[in-house]
């Protein structure tokens, strides 16, 4: 897991040590921030750190990866590794431990409250007319983010796969046929090998995309099913583009992901019920019973 950002810094001041003048009185300016507002979550603190500003406690700090110069436009280019590891080991102890544990446990509030001072250095620097501009390109806080949103998304995806696997069940005569009716009727880039998905124990579903089941199911449920799941998906889809290509949330929020996650799970639940599946005792349940 990191614990540090890697931003590129483009800028038009006199020297290497302009920048990192300016860099130091950002990062010291957080520091302060980060004693301050961690105090107040201690309030027997709040009135000792109003008096006397223990300059020793380094939340946050900078390293210099690179410089390259553009002499002729007088504009360079500067690798900063700012890191949040001081603050986390000071202030947020079990910052690992809720990560891992994800967003039902907290993890969102402790990645939002790191991302806060990520965001507050790139913009603090950006204030001054010489930067041109700031990139923030690895982000360790952000990573464990969307690592346990691709989980999420993992799961999304699996559960609307064995759905379109029953009903496709239902509908064709032979199931192990299934490379000859998708050959049939959709028009595939990559050539479908059975070998190769009876080897990882899939079915042929693993090679479409969410837009090819329509073109695939023919029955009435199945049709059912892909309209009702085809505008909570398209949102789903917009926000996994996001998390698998590493960019921020242009086009959908996370709380609209939220409500379509949602809408996703209660269809399925749907279709699962109106099967009785779950009114039906396993032999599973029968032996721990």
């Amino acid at each position: 897991m990191y614990t540090h950002v890697n931003f590129q810094v483009v800028h038009r001041l006199k020297s290497l040590l302009e920048l990192e003048k300016l860099i130091m009185q950002v990062v010291e300016d957080l520091n302060k921030q980060a004693i301050k507002e961690e105090a107040e979550n201690y309030y027997f603190l709040k009135d000792f750190v109003a008096r006397d500003y223990d300059s020793s406690v380094k939340a946050f700090n900078y390293s210099i990866k690179y410089n390259i110069e553009q002499l002729p436009i007088n504009q360079n280019i500067v690798g900063v590794e700012f890191s949040f590891d001081p603050y986390i080991e000071e202030y947020l102890e079990d910052y690992t431990g809720t990560v891992n544990m994800g967003f039902a446990w907290g993890a969102g509030e402790v990645l939002n409250k790191v991302n806060n001072y990520i965001y507050e250095f790139a913009e603090s620097l950006k204030k001054d007319p010489s930067i041109l501009k700031v990139v923030k390109l690895l982000d360790g806080n952000q990573q464990s983010g969307y690592e346990m949103l691709a989980a999420e998304l993992y799961e999304i995806e699996m559960s609307i796969r064995e759905v379109i696997s029953v009903i496709l069940f239902l509908e064709v005569e032979e199931y192990q046929n299934l490379s000859s009716l998708i050959k049939n009727k959709i028009n595939l880039r990559n050539k479908l090998n059975r070998e190769d998905f009876e080897e990882n124990f899939e079915n042929e579903l693993f090679a479409l995309n969410f837009s090819h089941y329509k073109e695939l199911l023919k029955s009435n449920e199945g049709n059912v099913f892909i309209n009702d799941i085809q505008e909570p998906l398209s949102r789903v889809q917009k926000f996994r583009n996001c998390i698998m290509h590493n960019r921020g949330f242009y086009e959908i929020g996370h709380q609209e992901y939220e409500e379509a996650k949602k809408k996703l799970e209660e269809i399925i639940n749907v279709f699962w019920k109106r099967h009785k599946i779950h009114q039906e005792k396993s032999l599973s349940e029968s032996v721990k019973n």
